[in-house]
């Protein structure tokens, strides 16, 4: 078995990284238009490119997989974590800003006896438990 799940998307999440990418991006394309082309500019362009570029993997790309023994969690084409599906014992809903390898703030706290592991924002949360539950069936779901 291997499942793919990505992450939800928050509209919250996503408006406030693009807005700020995506408008210093703006003001520095009009002043490209404007024909004010400098170094300066140049290199303000070629940050912000790989900005966008950079949160553009990171917002399309997060995602978990679930094999037979394990969770993978990836931003992007980094592996985040790799657990060990034997250790996890609940899966528990948690509404959190703090930073984990999610692209919505409705997140699934997977634990092993009480100690979070990781938080994850599946998009498709009731299929994600239960692939998690066809492969280790002792899971405890508090959601």
């Amino acid at each position: 078995m291997n499942e793919y799940f990505p992450s939800a998307r928050s509209e919250i999440l996503g408006f406030i990284i693009w807005v700020m990418v995506l408008v210093p991006f703006g003001l520095a394309l009009y002043e490209v238009f404007q024909g004010t082309i400098t170094r300066e500019l140049f290199i303000r362009m070629l940050i912000l490119t790989s900005l966008i570029i950079f949160f553009g993997i990171i917002w399309f790309g997060t995602g978990y997989y679930i094999t037979d023994r394990e969770l993978i969690v990836r931003i992007g084409p980094i592996v985040h974590s790799s657990i060990d599906l034997s250790k996890i014992s609940e899966i528990s809903a948690a509404n959190s800003w703090i930073a984990a390898p999610a692209n919505s703030f409705k997140r699934l706290a997977i634990r092993s006896d009480k100690v979070v592991l990781v938080m994850v924002s599946p998009k498709d949360r009731k299929g994600f438990i239960e692939c998690m539950k066809k492969v280790k069936p002792d899971i405890i779901v508090n959601c």
